[in-house]
């Protein structure tokens, strides 16, 4: 497991949507208090799964979009021909720069799309909600769809007692049992302050 500190958001695109976020939560609440859409943690750990992604890929799935900051870059950075975005359901605070991107209404245990559909197959901060054992389920569809290469990310022990929200619980025994094969980091947040994500990257 590598431990790598989170730098600040630095890539251009993303930075600017970071302000467009910003200007969307004031318009949309009316203030500029807490933490909008993403924390500042959160767009910097977006950024680092940004940097993991195969040059090669020309098609990308993302699954459990919520506010769709990934899915939006992706889609504006004009670098593949073919994304598409899923989550549960369309969350309420989802904002589409552009009409255009596809996203869909699906559960990540029955994706819609057949064996190695996607070069690369995105899915962060979603499976730490899923209970019971669709968990698994969840990671093997993820895995069936991605033909090059999957990037998942899950916080990293977490303490105890979960909130209600979160129904698994990821340990350094835990993501050796789920990712056997995978490259492994732990992303520090800033200051360490709170715990870190860890990031499972696996390739075919």
């Amino acid at each position: 497991m590598t431990d790598i500190p989170l730098p600040p958001v630095s890539d251009p695109l993303l930075k600017l949507l970071r302000e467009y976020y910003g200007y969307k939560y004031v318009e949309l609440h009316g203030k500029k208090s807490g933490k909008g859409f993403y924390t500042q943690h959160d767009w910097r750990r977006i950024q680092y799964g940004i940097e993991l992604l195969d040059p090669d890929s020309r098609s990308i799935l993302d699954v459990g979009v919520g506010p769709s900051a990934l899915l939006n870059y992706l889609q504006l950075s004009k670098r593949y021909d073919q994304v598409t975005g899923i989550d549960l359901r369309r969350y309420s605070k989802q904002i589409l720069v552009d009409e255009r991107t596809d996203f869909r209404v699906m559960d990540a245990t029955a994706l819609a799309f057949e064996d190695d559909s996607y070069d690369t197959v995105v899915c962060m901060e979603v499976l730490e909600h899923i209970p019971g054992d669709a968990m698994s389920t969840a990671l093997e569809e993820l895995r069936r769809v991605a033909r090059k290469q999957l990037i998942v990310s899950v916080p990293f022990d977490e303490p105890r007692p979960l909130p209600s929200y979160h129904h698994q619980y990821f340990d350094a025994a835990r993501i050796a049992e789920v990712f056997p094969k995978a490259d492994i980091r732990l992303l520090q947040r800033p200051h360490r302050k709170g715990w870190p994500w860890a990031i499972a990257i696996e390739t075919f």
